[in-house]
């Protein structure tokens, strides 16, 4: 559904902070870092790590652990980078390493101890920046203040698998067919409710004002901004547990959108659950054909690998590879997305082959807090890439030749929906050992 709460992209000067003089390892970590490879750093790390700085190291470390969800690691990492080299990593680098650790903090339910620690950060700048400089900081702040008498939120899950049904709907504007999306039965206060299962929402459930007031979803503060095609003001919630099939979730947090606007500029959208439950859930298996949805109660025992998932700016990113193997590409992995499609920096990167073999076309973008008209695209009758070792094939795959989402990557070169997730048997997204894994 392309809707995500406002969050920061790294801002790392390596240059102006002595970790550019390096050399060997160290030198080619910088470059990773610079270039917002996080990847190709998780992937190259343990090589290189011995022949950089320590803090170098320590820096490109919690980095990797911060994107690929380890977040015991990632606080351990940002507290002694806080507290021991603040001078070495610069003033950037402490403002964005101090958004991330309230960031996880809030993530846990800490909302009081992250909301302090974005104060003091701006106590301490106060003689030389305004809050105003960073409006993400203030952003997070107001809502870890305005969660502080929330308790943590808690899965709590029978031993025994999960199975739920999954519904999956047409989406139809101005007659023509726009693709799949995902539905679930999500129980609010002795109700049921169908949600639309989203990843590419970063709040727990977002949520029209209407939906909130029927469902009995306590507010508790407004003016928080929420980000998708546009920007939005909305309010912020919490229930006391929300339930999917025999799974509780206790006190989730939910994104209120004022009377006036709607989830989706095309579709009219009540209710979404986004990624938060699905990371507590630890492991989801989609089942498009069958129809279905299984959470696993047991954990795999198997050694964590490389992974091919990401989070970044609170958004699930997938790594592929190009059909013949010669090109890493990244995609942003949003069930809410009811097809799919390749962004501007693929169509900047591939102009030609893309202008060559497209078809040139007019489309309509629908989601939070806007919509564009008629923006030019090119149509390809084939897409071929391969996660894992799974060759896909995207039929008649739109190029975006402008940015559509107000917080896109832009190094990001497209954006998987349903229009992926029904090629498959079964799509499996392990959020503790950072994985999608498909199988027809």
């Amino acid at each position: 559904m392309n809707v995500r709460t406002l969050t920061i992209c790294l801002a790392l000067a390596c240059s102006h902070c002595g970790l550019r003089a390096q050399s060997g390892g160290g030198e080619k970590i910088a470059a990773l870092i610079e270039r917002n490879d996080w990847f190709a750093l998780e992937q190259e790390l343990p090589s290189l790590r011995e022949t950089a700085s320590p803090v170098l190291r320590r820096l490109a470390s919690t980095l990797t652990d911060i994107f690929f969800n380890r977040d015991e690691s990632a606080l351990a990492g940002i507290d002694t980078l806080l507290g021991r080299h603040r001078q070495e990593i610069g003033l950037s680098t402490t403002a964005s390493l101090v958004y991330f650790r309230s960031e996880i903090l809030g993530r846990r339910g800490e909302y009081g101890r992250g909301a302090d620690l974005l104060a003091g950060f701006f106590d301490e700048m106060r003689p030389y920046v305004s809050e105003k400089d960073f409006p993400a900081h203030a952003q997070l702040r107001r809502r870890l203040d305005l969660l502080r008498d929330v308790p943590p939120p808690r899965l709590v899950r029978p031993g025994s698998d999960t199975e739920i049904p999954l519904r999956i709907e047409p989406i139809l504007h101005r007659g023509e067919l726009k693709g799949h999306l995902p539905y679930v039965a999500v129980g609010i206060g002795g109700k049921r409710h169908s949600f639309i299962l989203d990843t590419g929402c970063a709040a727990g459930a977002f949520v029209s004002e209407r939906f909130a007031r029927e469902a009995g979803i306590r507010i508790v503060g407004d003016s928080i901004l929420a980000s998708g095609i546009g920007d939005r003001y909305a309010k912020i919630g919490t229930a006391d547990s929300l339930t999917v099939g025999d799974i509780v979730y206790r006190h989730p947090v939910f994104i209120v959108m004022p009377s006036e606007a709607t989830a989706d500029t095309i579709l009219r959208v009540d209710a979404i659950l986004g990624l938060d439950f699905l990371r507590a859930a630890g492991t989801v298996r989609l089942y498009p054909k069958a129809r279905k949805i299984v959470f696993p109660a047991e954990r795999t025992a198997a050694p964590r690998k490389r992974s091919n998932l990401m989070i970044k700016s609170g958004q699930p990113y997938l790594e592929a590879l190009s059909d013949e193997g010669d090109e890493r590409l990244l995609f942003h992995f949003d069930t809410g997305n009811a097809s799919a499609d390749l962004h501007v920096h693929y169509y900047d990167t591939h102009r030609a082959q893309v202008e060559a073999a497209g078809r040139k076309n007019a489309v309509s973008h629908g989601g939070y807090g806007g919509t564009i008209e008629d923006m030019t695209v090119y149509t390809l009758p084939a897409f071929r890439f391969r996660v894992g070792k799974t060759l896909c094939t995207m039929e008649n795959i739109d190029v975006n030749t402008q940015p559509v989402l107000a917080m896109q990557l832009p190094n990001a070169d497209g954006a998987l929906g349903m229009d992926f997730i029904r090629l498959f048997d079964e799509v499996t997204v392990d959020f503790e050992r950072m994985s999608v894994r498909v199988r027809k």
